[in-house]
Parts: structure tokens; C-alpha cells; sequence
């Protein structure tokens, strides 16, 4: 079973309950929130039920004879965070890997991410590009209809679409929808 009732525990040490390795590291932390009389916080890992379970553990030594520990169970969110973890990898994998511009903004249309392609096609390095400096690599004639019509689709998130072109360090152009 995942739980036990709390009989199970009761007059029990840390030893006893908890495989050698995490004993260990509880004990440390019991003896840091002592000797600091401060709240310590720390994450580990059960094998339960042919299943690994993360928790949490709020550690407050009150005295050396009264230390309070709080666990929680944590092991949805610790799987929300893997889950979004390898999705953001596989993004930029494939957004490394295809011929197309790619570039992502945020709330605000603020440049936050762009991908080797549309390096090539700006002339612009990532660093260059992001914030507003990719509006640099704009051709003087495009950039204030660009920029209006970018932060106004932008603050309303509505789609939009603008053919302009980007000017090159050595002066050659390239236009882009």
C-alpha cells in the first residue's frame, strides 16, 4: 500500500523508516534546522508500488528535542516540470532543425527565442535579435509600418501578417512574409 497509518510510525527512527541513503540525508538536514533554527526545505524520491513518488520535506528545528517536519507530496507537479522540460526540448530541436524562420515573443511582443533559420534569413545573431533588436535589421522604408502594426497585433493578440525586408550588414536584402 502507498500509505500507512500513522501507528506505523510512531516511536520509529529515521533509520529505521527510510532506505540508508535518504536516513542520511534527513538526519543532515534535521541537524541544519537545529543548529541554524531555521526552516529547511529539501526534495527526494520514493520507490513505492513499483512507482517513484517526489516529495517535499519543510524541516523546523524548534529544539534539539522537538524538530517539526512537514512532507508533502509533490510528485504531479515534479511530472508537470519533466513533461514541460523535454516538450520545450523537442521544440527547439525541431525549431533548430527546419528551414523557416522561427521566432517567439511574449506577452508584451517582446522577441524571447529565434532559430538558426531565421538568423540566415535577418543576418542577425540570437542576441542581436532578441527584445526589439531585430527591428535593427529592418529596412529604414518597412520599419515604422512594421513596428505599428506588430505592437498593435501584439496588444490586441490578433494574427497578422507583413511582407518587409531585413538590410544585411553588407547591404544586400532579403524580404520576408
Amino acid at each position: 500500500a502507498l500509505y500507512a497509518p500513522p501507528e506505523v510510525f510512531l516511536g520509529q527512527s529515521v533509520a529505521k523508516m527510510l532506505p540508508p541513503a535518504l536516513a542520511k540525508t534527513t538526519l543532515k538536514y534535521l541537524d541544519q534546522a537545529v543548529k541554524t533554527k531555521k526552516v529547511v526545505t529539501y526534495e527526494y524520491q520514493l520507490p513505492m508500488d513499483g512507482e517513484t513518488l517526489d516529495y517535499e520535506a519543510r524541516v523546523n528545528g524548534v529544539n534539539p528535542d522537538e524538530i517539526i517536519v512537514i512532507v508533502r507530496d509533490i510528485t504531479d507537479r515534479k511530472k508537470a516540470e519533466r513533461n514541460l522540460r523535454h516538450s520545450e526540448e523537442r521544440y527547439h530541436a525541431l525549431s533548430n532543425l527546419v528551414p523557416v524562420g522561427i521566432f517567439r515573443t511574449d506577452p508584451e511582443g517582446s522577441t524571447v527565442f529565434v532559430n538558426p533559420a531565421w538568423c540566415q534569413i535577418s543576418g542577425m545573431s540570437p542576441d542581436e535579435a532578441l527584445g526589439d533588436g531585430w527591428l535593427k535589421a529592418v529596412h529604414p522604408d518597412d520599419l515604422e509600418g512594421l513596428r505599428n502594426r506588430w505592437y498593435k497585433s501584439t496588444l490586441s493578440s490578433a494574427g497578422s501578417n507583413a511582407d518587409y525586408r531585413f538590410v544585411h550588414a553588407d547591404g544586400s536584402v532579403t524580404w520576408v512574409i
